[in-house]
């Protein structure tokens, strides 16, 4: 079956992306599997961060950073069923809330898929890729 990802790398303004990868879904009459990516090293780095300032001694990073991706994780949640709420017209399959090192690596992994038509990405900075083969199937949105 025809597949358009919709990879959500930030809880805020992604609707662009998600109305585009509806439209692209419709018209190539494909599914819509939907990820939110959190990047695995991002709060331990803001924390590590603040540790070197000496803004938090060793057991309140560990807490703080703990409970940050809790809450991320939840948000992450939120803005998925939001997306399965709002995206009626198509297939929406959501794929829930993935934990790696780099966006970048994940994207470039959903590019050789057979099924993968076009991957729609929403992020806060810009995707840095390394390869040129299949990059035509990627858009971005910045949000």
């Amino acid at each position: 079956m025809k597949t358009v990802w919709l990879v959500l790398a930030s809880p805020y303004d992604y609707d662009p992306a998600m109305w585009r990868s509806r439209d692209l879904a419709q018209a190539l009459s494909a599914q819509l599997r939907v990820v939110f990516f959190i990047e695995k090293n991002a709060a331990s780095n803001i924390m590590q961060e603040l540790g070197e300032m000496e803004w938090l001694g060793p057991s309140s990073l560990r807490s703080l950073q703990n409970c940050m991706l809790e809450g991320y994780r939840a948000l992450a949640d939120d803005v998925l069923d939001r997306v399965r709420r709002k995206v009626t017209q198509v297939e929406v399959v959501l794929e829930g809330v993935v934990e790696e090192v780099s966006l970048a690596d994940y994207v470039t992994r959903l590019l050789p898929k057979e099924e993968t038509q076009t991957i729609v990405v929403s992020g806060s900075k810009p995707l840095d890729l390394e390869v040129s083969e299949g990059i035509e199937k990627i858009e971005w949105f910045e949000g």
